[in-house]
């Protein structure tokens, strides 16, 4: 029971935030059936990235003189700050991508850049469509696979293998995520029981983070969880357009591994610093206070920013407090 309501029950228990990961779970990073990854050089021809670009950082990764000469004794360095950057950890060389993009529809049947040089185009056209070979932003998941601390590990996986198994189910799209969250599912039991599987997800969320579920923050925050979820569940142009720019992968989370908990902070600078630093992923203090102090404006009664959609008839933000 949460706050009083006998039909919602705490996902996790959000003193897990301050435990440590384990030896036997960093070795046991989340492995997602239903996503794939690629190499990123593949998309350029000699498996070469572009000279100069912001993902090459072997550069950066380079011992100083004075560390390699440590390294040479044997003698170990170590920072006494967490987010010093010899705590920063390397990108990862591939990329995670979701099975609604179809590879095919980009290369053909050959593998990425051979295609482009079997299509009998003289070679000067050919390295044009080499150079301009992308994957869509929408398609690229975040490399959210090491363990969270705790009772917080599951969370994530059950939704999504849930909602993978109803729409090979064949379950149609809408019925499975909904067109909007469901925001009454916080607070209301007759519209929770009635609310899509990711809207009592989501619901369930607010309500093991903030220990409460009836005021204008846990509105905004039960959009936060279902929004990003529901892209990672059906990634699309449209999904992904849905999500708010702040919430948007950055580039760090799109390239190294980190915990699915660092996705739903609103604070995107807060993200990228915090992917990078595997520390910060436990004994998480900083994601204990946010989830005591985080609030969201609202000035008005609190009865007045939920309106019935006209589209759906459920209730939902009005558009003054999506804003």
């Amino acid at each position: 029971m949460v706050d009083g309501r006998q039909f919602l029950s705490l996902l996790f228990d959000r003193q897990d935030y301050l435990l440590a990961i384990s030896s036997e779970d960093e070795n046991d990073t989340d492995e997602h059936e239903f996503d794939k990854t690629l190499d990123p050089r593949l998309l350029f021809e000699g498996g070469k990235l572009p000279m100069g670009s912001p993902m090459d950082t072997s550069a950066s990764r380079m011992p100083s003189p004075e560390k390699a000469e440590k390294l040479e004794k044997g003698e170990t360095v170590r920072s006494i700050h967490a987010t010093h950057l010899r705590s920063r950890q390397p990108i990862v060389n591939t990329i995670r991508i979701h099975p609604n993009l179809n590879l095919r529809n980009l290369f053909g049947n050959l593998p990425f850049s051979s295609s482009v040089r079997a299509n009998n185009y003289p070679e000067e056209v050919q390295d044009t469509q080499v150079n301009n070979l992308f994957l869509p932003t929408w398609a690229m998941m975040t490399v959210s696979t090491r363990p969270d601390p705790g009772s917080i590990k599951l969370v994530f996986q059950t939704i999504l293998r849930e909602a993978t198994a109803m729409l090979d189910s064949g379950t149609p799209v809408e019925f499975v995520v909904e067109t909007h969250p469901n925001v009454a599912a916080l607070f209301d039991e007759e519209e929770f029981n009635h609310a899509g599987i990711l809207s009592k997800w989501a619901a369930g969320m607010v309500h093991s983070v903030m220990l409460k579920g009836n005021d204008f923050t846990c509105f905004a925050y039960m959009h936060v969880f279902w929004y990003l979820m529901r892209w990672m569940i059906s990634p699309s142009p449209e999904t992904y357009e849905m999500i708010p720019e702040w919430l948007r992968p950055t580039p760090n989370q799109l390239f190294m591994p980190h915990i699915n908990m660092l996705d739903y902070v609103p604070w995107p600078a807060f993200r990228e610093l915090a992917v990078q630093i595997p520390a910060m992923q436990e004994r998480m203090e900083w994601l204990m206070d946010m989830s005591s102090t985080l609030r969201c404006d609202w000035s008005f009664p609190i009865g007045e920013p939920i309106q019935r959609s006209e589209e759906t008839g459920l209730p939902d933000l009005c558009p003054s407090a999506k804003s």
